[in-house]
């Protein structure tokens, strides 16, 4: 079985999310338009290009609206808007509504009116919910404003995702700004900036199906130009100065913007995927950003019942599943000790993960029944491991015994068991069959 991190996305479709689930703003970059523009700098891109620094703003409007197509549809966990900071403008915005649409067909007249703002003016509104009722998701996104202006520095929607390239190992070709400048391009801070001659690289650490890429350009002088025509090629290890053996993906030929989103390979068959991330120009590239988003799935074990077979002193079964890489739980020494986790239905699994420092352990399957001694005795054997660390299962090791349960086991056989961070990925078997 697989134990080390190199994995691919199976079934699913989805990849392992380190840390668990984030929330990431899906807008921006995305398609953005507008019922007017008040100056030809005030673009409606403005309210989404990731800079505090530029802000859109329309005419006069009855109603003024802006919208943004997220590209897909999407539950919603926040929004998050920034007023304008003059006191002359700040006013404007006061009473603006959010509507949500699934449909490209739809105005902003017949949008579902997810929101209407009653609070006093703000520098910066969060919006959790709709507080005219119905669910907080959709593609289209827009902004209303009724007998005012709309006016506005920035507009995010925030969706689970994970962006798998924050702080990772990046590479650069050749340093042109300062010795860690290269580090700039996916720190999360959309205040710095990185420039290279030739290309750059992050090791994304593992394999991952990428979702989409986002890279958010610089918005002042002339160096804005340097990703016009940028290249995204992928590699398929973690040799990220392996740059000219790399798979050209995409080539860009939409000009000159402030942030750019890739959602798919355009050259060849390319699939979009891989370890190794690089983006190239023929001269100088500069950035502020870049994100690597693939979306995140729901680890099954979250609020599950869990159960060990015994309890070696205070590291308690929940030490497992409590997000903190750093603490464990452990059975004492058995003839067979063994830590379970009952899903509660019957699931099609698509990616095991979990850190241990047993040196040999068994993955166990059962269908019929819960966590429990019974359980244990008739579960299925799904794969031997003989490695400690951090381990990878998707798929069992023989391939008559499908990689689906409702309880799943971890075993040590005249040992004990330490188990920690476990993720379990799968979809839930609604028909009661299982996947041959």
């Amino acid at each position: 079985m697989l134990i080390t991190p190199i994995i691919s996305i199976l079934l699913l479709g989805a990849g392992l999310v380190h840390g668990g689930k984030e929330v990431v703003n899906v807008a921006v970059g995305m398609p953005v338009t507008s019922d007017s523009v008040y100056k030809l700098f005030f673009t409606p891109d403005c309210a989404n290009d990731g800079s505090m620094q530029s802000h859109t703003h329309s005419r006069l409007g009855t109603p003024a609206w802006w919208r943004v197509d997220l590209q897909d549809v999407y539950s919603i966990k926040k929004i998050v808007m920034y007023n304008t900071l003059s006191s002359s403008t700040m006013s404007r915005i006061s009473g603006f509504q959010i509507k949500l649409s699934n449909s490209g067909s739809h105005s902003y007249s017949q949008a579902r009116l997810c929101y209407t703002d009653t609070s006093s003016t703000s520098s910066v509104y969060e919006i959790t919910s709709c507080n005219n009722g119905g669910a907080f998701s959709g593609r289209y996104v827009f902004v209303v404003k009724a007998n005012n202006y709309l006016h506005f520095r920035e507009f995010e929607v925030y969706a689970e995702y994970a962006n798998v390239a924050l702080n990772k190992p990046p590479i650069i070709s050749s340093t042109v700004w300062s010795p860690d400048g290269y580090t700039n391009g996916n720190d999360g801070d959309y205040g710095t900036m990185t420039v290279s001659r030739g290309w750059w690289c992050v090791n994304l650490e593992t394999h991952f199906n990428i979702d989409r890429i986002i890279i958010n350009n610089k918005d002042t002088d002339s160096s804005i130009n340097l990703l016009n025509g940028f290249k995204i090629s992928l590699g398929y290890n973690d040799n990220c100065h392996a740059f000219s053996s790399s798979t050209p993906c995409y080539i860009d030929s939409s000009g000159v913007k402030r942030s750019y989103t890739v959602t798919g390979c355009n050259q060849g068959n390319t699939e979009f995927a891989g370890q190794t991330v690089f983006i190239s120009n023929s001269n100088y590239i500069a950035f502020r950003e870049m994100q690597v988003l693939i979306k995140a799935p729901t680890n099954l074990v979250d609020g599950k019942n869990i159960l060990q077979s015994s309890t070696d002193g205070s590291l308690a079964v929940g030490l497992a599943i409590d997000d903190d890489t750093t603490t464990c739980s452990r059975t004492t020494s058995e003839a067979a000790a063994w830590w379970c986790v009952d899903l509660e239905s019957n699931y099609e699994i698509s990616m095991i993960s979990l850190d241990t420092e047993s040196q040999a352990f068994e993955v166990r399957l059962n269908t019929e029944t819960s966590c429990n001694v019974d359980g244990f005795q008739s579960s299925v054997l799904c794969s031997s491991e003989t490695a400690s660390g951090n381990v990878f299962i998707p798929q069992c090791s023989s391939s008559t015994v499908a990689l689906a349960a409702r309880s799943v086991y971890f075993v040590a056989r005249n040992n004990k068991i330490d188990v920690c961070n476990v993720k379990i990925y799968g979809d839930e078997i609604w028909s009661g069959c299982l996947a041959a």
